[in-house]
Parts: C-alpha cells; structure tokens; sequence
C-alpha cells in the first residue's frame, strides 16, 4: 500500500489550527487530555474566533466548548469573557435565522406545490435537523434543487411571494437588482440560477436568500450529477412538513461534491472562497452518524452509479488531511481495494492545502482571468 500523508495536517500545525480544527469535531471528539494538553499553552484567541467565523464553525466552536466543559481550558488559555459573549450572541443570533430561513422556505414550498414544483434542500439545510441541531450549522443561503423541466417555471410563483433576484445592500437592507446582462452570464456560467432573496420586514433577520440548482457540478465540468435522479430519491424533511431532502447516499455523494467542486471549480478560486473547514466538517459528522457496513457499501455504489468515485476519493482524503480519524482511512482504502483508477488523486496532499485553508488571501488560479469576472462582480456570485 502507498504511504499515506505523514502527519494529520493539525500534527505539524500551531496549536491554534489545532485546536480550530479539534473543537470542529462534534460527533467522536478529541478526549479532555487531548484539548488539555492543546489549550494548557498560552493560545491567541482573537485569531481563533476570527478564523472561526471565516470557516463558518463558530457556532460549533461555542457547542464544543460548552458541552465538552473546556471553558475553564479556554480561559486559563487566553479566551476572553467579550470573546465569550461574542460566541454567545452569534449562536443565538444563527439558531433564529436558520429557523426563520427554514420555516420561510417551507411556506414557501406550500406556495410551490400548487404549481407541482418539486424542491429538495442540500448542504447545510440539508443538514440541520438530521446530522445538525439548527443552532449549529451556519447557513449562507438555503441550497436546493428542483427538477429541470421546473427551470423555466420556477421564477413566476417566486417573484409572486416577493422573491427577487439581486445583491444585498447590508446597510440599508434593500436589494440592488441584476442586469439582464449579468443575468445571462450567470446563467451560462454557474449550476444554479441567479440567487433569489427575500425581504422579510425582520430587523434581527432582514432577508432569506435561496440558491436553486440542477447539477452537483458546474456546467462542463468533468463530472455531473443532474437533479432530476436525486429529486427521484428524495424524502420528507425530519422537522419541516413541505420539505424534502436528499436521501442518506445522496446526501454523502452531495457532500463529496461539495468538497471537490469548491476546490477546483474556476469560480470559487477566483474569489478566494475556495477552502472552508465546514465542508470537511460536513463530511466527517456525516460519516459518523452513518456509517456501517451496509452505508458504506451502498454509498460507494451509489457514487460509482453516478461515475464520481474519484471526486468521493478526492473528498474523502482531503477531510483524512484535516482530521486524521482512522475512520475516514477505513474509507479511503475501501475505495482503494476497488477496481476504479483513483491514481489522478494522489495519497501525498500538498503544503498548498494546508496554506490554502488558513490563509483567506486570494488563490491564484493558474488559468487566465476568467471571461465572466469582467462582468460579474465578486459580490455578486454571492
């Protein structure tokens, strides 16, 4: 067998990208000796809470730090009381924007139903209320997808229930229309259409933002998995009546693909968006709330029916470079002991991986400015 990567990335890392990457694992936790010996070190917090927030894991941050009783750690090693209730607050303030989020949706989908428009939530809404408590998972918008023929029909029952498409103005909380222009080019250029927000007359939670979509891929990327299959195994939501999601291995093959596509789709590189620790994070409690003999043979089933084995093998060995568990090993040499070609994606991870995922200045792609940046701005793909 091939030697496998010396050293989990946070072996060789500060102890602050420890202990940033060690309160991130909800589910099989490092022991308290572990984050003892880790927190007994005088750690620069700020640094930490701010990295946080730009991996998006600060609520589970918090969740860690208070269910793992290392709050006292913590504090004897540089945390804060405001940091503390900077915490606090944030946790509160995502709990009643991902309940509000979800509940609008789930209205929403009420509206939909009278059009026979089907709609499944992925990712992070996906997520909450099966591998997350809603307090935990922080959403930037509400990812979905709907079937292709519904592509031309979506946009007319939306815009009647207030929807638009647009960019936020974070100040006045009013939305700054797209162009025609800019419409097309997003269309042509991105998997989803152009987002759709919602104002909601809520100080605490001003709007809703929808991203709708037909592909787990960009349009001509090497791998795709169309919407219309994975609407096709669609199940109810476990908290939301008119929601669905996507079933147990889709959901898997959904998170995969998430990692792999932000990290090496054109877009998410240019804008410097494209490694967060909450896609690793995704994948790995996903795992450990499914995983069994018969979850792991039927996902690599699923995936290979899909033909993206090598994006699950992509997938699965970065989150191994993060974290390190012996399960997710289990699960790279399963696929590993297939008679699939993997070599493309090799066991050795660059020092660029680990630079990438704690640095957030901008990636430099390796192919010329893309076309679309001249006329979409960043923000705007947000």
């Amino acid at each position: 067998m091939s030697s496998l990567i010396a050293n989990p990335m946070y072996n060789g890392a500060s102890n602050e990208k420890r202990i940033l990457i060690m309160l991130s694992m909800i589910r099989n936790p490092p022991s308290y000796e572990e984050f003892e010996n880790v927190l007994k070190a005088r750690l620069n917090w700020p640094w930490i809470i701010m990295q946080a927030m730009h991996h998006r894991t600060i609520c589970i941050l918090w969740h860690t730090l208070k269910s793992r009783n290392l709050l006292n750690l913590a504090c004897r090693s540089g945390l804060g009381k405001n940091w503390i209730t900077y915490c606090e607050q944030l946790t509160r303030g995502s709990h009643k924007k991902n309940r509000l989020w979800l509940e609008c949706l789930n209205n929403t989908l009420e509206h939909l139903k009278k059009d026979d428009i089907d709609m499944v939530c992925i990712k992070g809404s996906g997520l909450i209320g099966d591998i997350y408590e809603p307090e935990l998972r922080m959403l930037g918008d509400i990812d979905t997808l709907i079937r292709t023929k519904d592509r031309a029909r979506i946009s007319a029952p939306l815009k009647e229930l207030g929807y638009q498409h647009g960019v936020i103005d974070p100040i006045t909380n009013t939305i700054k229309p797209l162009s025609k222009e800019k419409l097309r080019f997003w269309n042509f250029h991105s998997k989803i259409m152009p987002k759709f927000t919602l104002l909601t007359g809520k100080e605490e939670v001003p709007f809703v933002r929808l991203a709708v979509g037909f592909d787990l891929f960009d349009p001509g990327a090497e791998y795709g998995i169309g919407s219309d299959i994975l609407l096709d195994h669609a199940l109810q939501h476990p908290r939301y009546e008119n929601l669905k999601v996507l079933d147990s291995l889709d959901t898997f093959v959904c998170q995969c693909a998430h990692v792999f596509r932000e990290a090496t789709s054109e877009l998410f590189a240019y804008i410097s968006d494209s490694w967060h620790l909450w896609k690793f994070c995704d994948l790995r409690e996903l795992l450990y709330a499914y995983d069994s003999e018969d979850f792991r043979s039927a996902a690599i089933e699923r995936a290979a029916l899909y033909s993206v084995l090598p994006v699950v093998y992509f997938a699965l060995m970065h989150t191994y470079a993060v974290y390190g568990d012996p399960l997710l090993l289990d699960w790279i040499e399963t696929l590993e002991a297939l008679d699939t070609p993997l070599a493309k994606f090799s066991r050795v991870i660059s020092d660029e991986f680990a630079d990438a995922l704690f640095d957030p200045h901008p990636i430099a792609l390796k192919t010329q400015k893309p076309e679309w940046s001249s006329v979409i701005e960043d923000g705007e793909w947000w």
